[in-house]
């Protein structure tokens, strides 16, 4: 929800910073055209795993930040980091081994440990679209998005700190299940660009299909390497704000400035 909020506000600080004064028809109709630009692309995302990824996490969030370039010919080319978080973790049994004959996990004072889960990751990527006018903005359409990217994700173990010396000193890496690995990803969604500048967002359908691995030298709890061959796959719901700075040449007149 935080994240949300955090994601809210710059929403519609972006709008307010972009606002502008009403433009002349002339102004118009030319802003009407399909015009070249450089983008900042805020977002947060919903992100529902399939396959191995969702047997290991639930539903996932992303507050992420692309920086792209869409052409006068709505020829779109964005680069973006997402960092994902989530609360439910599914896969929780890398710990059994250093549980008693109670089934809890005793501390270094005796006592019931208490432990909590937590999926933290990131997906970097890049994706090459084009956005097919469907209104009098030519600048507005549905957008379509094809690319690759590299996923990364891990089991945060979260406990009281200098209670369990078996997860201290960098022992949890031998728990956390640390795995990545790279794949496809599209999406399908709407892009928008007002003509005086004051909103200018885009929602999307988010699909993705990455092959990782595990990317530590030993689970400790198994001994041994983990190599098997993982199927994280996923679809999501992304929203977010365009930032657009126009790139314009010496005869054209922009709002964007």
């Amino acid at each position: 929800m935080k994240a949300f909020l955090l994601f809210l506000s710059l929403f519609l600080t972006g709008s307010l910073i972009f606002c502008q004064t009403t433009p002349t028809p002339d102004q118009f109709k030319k802003d009407y055209e399909a015009k070249q630009m450089i983008q900042f692309l805020p977002s947060f995302d919903l992100i529902f795993p399939s396959q191995d990824l969702n047997k290991r996490f639930g539903t996932i969030s992303a507050i992420g930040l692309g920086i792209g370039y869409k052409t006068n010919r709505n020829v779109t080319f964005n680069g973006f980091y997402k960092t994902l978080f989530g609360n439910r973790v599914k896969q929780v049994n890398m710990l059994d081994n250093l549980r008693g004959s109670s089934g809890e996990l005793i501390d270094a004072n005796g006592n019931y440990a208490s432990i909590s889960y937590a999926m933290r990751g990131g997906n970097l990527g890049f994706k090459l679209g084009k956005i097919i006018r469907v209104e009098k903005n030519a600048n507005n359409g549905i957008w379509v998005q094809g690319g690759f990217s590299y996923l990364q994700h891990r089991i945060k173990i979260e406990y009281q700190n200098d209670v369990l010396p078996q997860l201290d000193n960098d022992m949890y890496k031998g728990y956390d299940r640390l795995s990545g690995g790279v794949g496809f990803l599209g999406s399908i969604g709407y892009h928008h660009i007002t003509a005086n500048n004051t909103i200018s967002y885009f929602m999307n359908f988010d699909f993705g299909f990455n092959q990782t691995q595990s990317l530590r030298t030993f689970n400790f709890d198994t001994r041994s390497k983990d190599q098997t061959k993982r199927k994280d796959y996923y679809n999501g719901l992304s929203f977010g704000i365009i930032l657009p700075v126009n790139s314009q040449t010496a005869d054209q007149e922009s709002l964007y400035k």
